[in-house]
Parts: C-alpha cells; structure tokens; sequence
C-alpha cells in the first residue's frame, strides 16, 4: 500500500482492510456502547465513522420533487436539514436531494458554516468546568467529525458532477426569439420573403440561401 496522502481526516485512526477496521469497530462498541462505521477514505486506508447512516440505495436517483422543495429552503431550515444528515437523522429522501447537483454547491456552504460554529463553541467553552461539560465536548467533537466527513463527501461529489451550463444572457434569448421569426415568417410568407430578399442579394452580388431559394419560381431561382 502507498504511504497514505492528501487525508481530509488526518486525526483519526486508521486500518488497511476493511476487516481490520470492523474489528477494531467491535472492540470500541465495547468501550463507547455504539457500533461505528468503516468507510474507504481516498487517501487509501479505512477509517471508522463516527455517526453512521443507512446507506443509500444503489443507484437511487432524488425525486425532482425533494430538490426544488430543498432549493426553496430559507436557510434555518436548510442548516437544521444539513445538521440532521450530519447527525444520521435525515430521511433517505433529504439526503438524496442533498447530494444531486443542484444543492451540492449550498450543501457545501452549510457544512462550512456548522463546522465553524461548532469550533466556536468548543473554543468559547474550553476553560468551562461545570457538571457534564466532558459529555458535551465528546458529542461536539463527534458532530465536528461528522461535518467533516459529510464535507468530504460533499467536495468528492462536486469533483464529480457535470459542469453548470452557463444561463443565456437576454441578448442571447433576443437573438435566439429573432431567429425563429424569421423562419416563422419564411414558412408563412416563404414567396413574398423570398422575393424581397432575392432583389438584396441580386445587388450586393451575394448568393441566395438555397433553404430560401425553394420559394422562388424555377427560372427566378
């Protein structure tokens, strides 16, 4: 195996199979109560999630329904979504839509803003030492993790998804409308525009379009 390289997660374990990591899996649900996760990670060895989810169907395809329900989302809406993913919460549907193209982009934005906020609050409450403050850090560290692993995801994803097609401009639909009156008034009033544009061309020298031609009598043609 490679040395492992570019990891997005350099701080947690790490095994080489899949194997190793679930045993390593099952020795820990001793210790914390909780069966985590193994997942191939791209820098080539086997980490363990800590905040597992169903996976999804294979081959499963948002409903176009759920994406434009998730892109007209305000944004406190859309972070209680993004921060339920993160938490294994959200129902298969959400977490579809999250991952098709067209909400990858605010997706990412979202898991950017959580993961800073919750250094935040990790920062602001690191001299804290009131009752249960331990057991909040724990589950703050494991939300942070699974931000970034959902981040992660989330970048792999847009590295993969088609690029944006660029929105034509008004000047561009305006030529686009011009183009299809003239053939609209071609089809309608083909002799008479042929007509009118067989003098034109006759006076520059210029050949006539033979898609025009066709309207024009055999000997004017």
């Amino acid at each position: 195996m490679q040395t492992p390289t570019s990891c997005p997660t350099p701080d947690k374990g790490r095994c080489a199979t899949k194997e190793a990591a679930q045993a390593v899996a099952q020795r820990m649900r001793l210790r914390i109560g909780r069966l985590l996760e193994p997942y191939p990670c791209p820098c080539g060895w086997w980490h363990l999630a800590t905040t597992p989810s169903p996976a999804l169907p294979v081959n499963a395809v948002a409903d176009p329904a759920d994406v434009a329900r998730l892109q007209t989302l305000q944004d406190a809406e859309f972070r209680a979504l993004v921060s339920a993913d993160a938490r294994g919460q959200a129902p298969s549907s959400d977490r579809l839509a999250l991952r098709h193209p067209g909400t990858l982009a605010r997706w990412q934005r979202m898991l950017t803003e959580l993961h800073e906020d919750i250094k935040d609050q990790l920062a602001h409450r690191s001299e804290e030492s009131t009752p249960g403050i331990g057991d909040w850090r724990r589950r703050a560290r494991r939300y942070g993790q699974a931000l970034t692993e959902r981040s992660h995801e989330c970048r792999t994803l847009l590295a993969q998804a088609p690029p944006a097609q660029p929105q034509p401009t008004q000047k561009d639909l305006r030529r686009l409308a011009g183009e299809k009156a003239i053939d609209r008034l071609i089809a309608a009033h083909g002799p008479e525009f042929a007509g009118y544009l067989a003098q034109e061309c006759a006076q520059l020298g210029a050949a006539l379009p033979r898609h025009v031609a066709k309207y024009l009598p055999a000997e004017a043609a």
